[in-house]
């Protein structure tokens, strides 16, 4: 994770020698995303919730007269919720919910053209960060009646970076200390996130995960 951080700024910092009028500016993000999921019909109609992550970070910008080059880098929390349906033949009706938190860092690399002084599209790529990217677990569930049910199940996100593009739209607001600028985008990753294989006893099987769509929703904070 820190050298592809460095090798980010590197590459900011050399496409930008090409410009002689230039200059950086630094600033904070806080913001959204937004992940849709996408659940294969199960005999126990387990399936996970959308989620909304929020993130924090930094970026830093190299402006021109016509375009800009920035890197951002964010750090989001997000929870991981499921929720299951023990319903199966002679099984009674068998309800719940169970969820804990996850985190991921988000490094992404952006080019920013100035249509007019305020209104900026952008195009970007970028990369998701896991630490711990899945794990494996045996699951074994009693109905009202006591009768045990085994699934085993597995998370796994295939690789601890998972890489996107996205492009969406901003719109900068100016003042005399700190410009504020909403920003909205919509991303594309390379493979789905947080897949989850399960298992089931009766040899079936499901597999759950996020969709490679994904929104975003931030604002950056710029100091001037």
């Amino acid at each position: 994770m820190r050298k592809i951080i460095i090798y980010s700024i590197l590459l900011l910092a050399s496409t930008s020698s090409a410009y002689s009028q230039s200059k950086y500016k630094f600033g904070a993000r806080a913001g959204i995303d937004l992940l849709l999921t996408k659940n294969e019909p199960n005999i126990f109609d387990i399936a996970i919730y959308p989620a909304i992550p929020l993130k924090a970070g930094f970026f830093i910008r190299r402006e021109h007269e016509s375009i800009d080059l920035q890197v951002s880098l964010t750090y989001s929390r997000q929870k991981f919720s499921k929720s299951y349906n023990l319903n199966y033949k002679e099984f009674e009706d068998y309800k719940f919910d169970e969820f804990y938190t996850d985190s991921y860092w988000d490094l992404e690399f952006n080019i920013i053209k100035k249509l007019n002084n305020n209104f900026r599209p952008f195009f970007g790529i970028g990369t998701v960060y896991k630490r711990n990217p899945g794990y494996y677990a045996p699951f074994i569930y009693e109905n009202k009646d006591g009768i045990k049910i085994l699934s085993t199940e597995e998370i796994s996100n295939d690789k601890r970076f998972n890489f996107y593009i996205n492009t969406g739209v901003s719109y900068l607001f100016k003042s005399k200390t700190i410009n504020i600028e909403p920003r909205l985008s919509l991303g594309y990753t390379f493979a789905n996130r947080d897949i989850t294989h399960i298992q089931f006893y009766d040899n079936s099987n499901a597999t759950l995960s996020y969709r490679k769509l994904f929104y975003s929703f931030s604002f950056n904070f710029i100091l001037n």
